[in-house]
């Protein structure tokens, strides 16, 4: 089969076109769900900080975004600090995972809340934050003895990690001056 100049010139330019409007509707579609994504984000943030620290008002320190620190947020209740509140994100292999941790003012995990949990076994690391976490006796003197062998061990050892990067800004920075 000869195929001629001209019908390679026309088969050419409608593949252009359809690539060229595809592209548009990709951008168009971006642009309206881009602000509703976000605000579901804002929303689901400020769930997670009430769910953290109830009743409390906050008030963030921080929004650098370096290393896995996001965001430092204060947490007041009363006009006194009762503790921080971080957003932290890591990666490894087996996916993306973004948190909250409350850290009260005496230094304890409050309470670990995912925003992101795109582990292979995500379940299992959810249950291992359940279960090690949220008891409130996680302290910087004691993550190192957190057990992270549960079935995913790989996203258990990445929240540790998050954990401890709260846990030694919070001893860096507020740990007996607490603003």
């Amino acid at each position: 089969m000869k195929l001629s100049i001209k019908k390679i010139f026309k088969i050419s330019i409608v593949l252009m076109l359809v690539a060229g409007l595809s592209g548009a509707l990709i951008v168009l579609v971006n642009m309206v769900t881009e602000p509703i994504i976000i605000e579901n984000s804002i929303k689901q943030e400020n769930s997670a900080l009430a769910e953290i620290f109830d009743g409390a008002s906050f008030e963030v320190l921080d929004e650098s975004g370096e290393a896995e620190i996001k965001k430092v947020t204060k947490a007041t209740k009363n006009d006194e600090v009762v503790g921080y509140v971080y957003r932290l994100s890591g990666k490894n292999a087996y996916g993306i995972i973004t948190l909250l941790v409350g850290v009260s003012k005496n230094g304890n995990v409050t309470k670990v809340v995912f925003l992101e949990n795109g582990q292979s076994f995500a379940s299992k690391v959810e249950e291992h934050v359940n279960a090690t976490y949220q008891t409130g006796d996680v302290s910087t003197t004691s993550i190192d003895n957190v057990d992270t062998k549960c079935g995913a061990t790989y996203g258990a050892k990445l929240v540790k990690a998050l954990v401890s990067s709260a846990l030694d800004h919070f001893k860096e920075n507020f740990k007996g001056g607490l603003e």
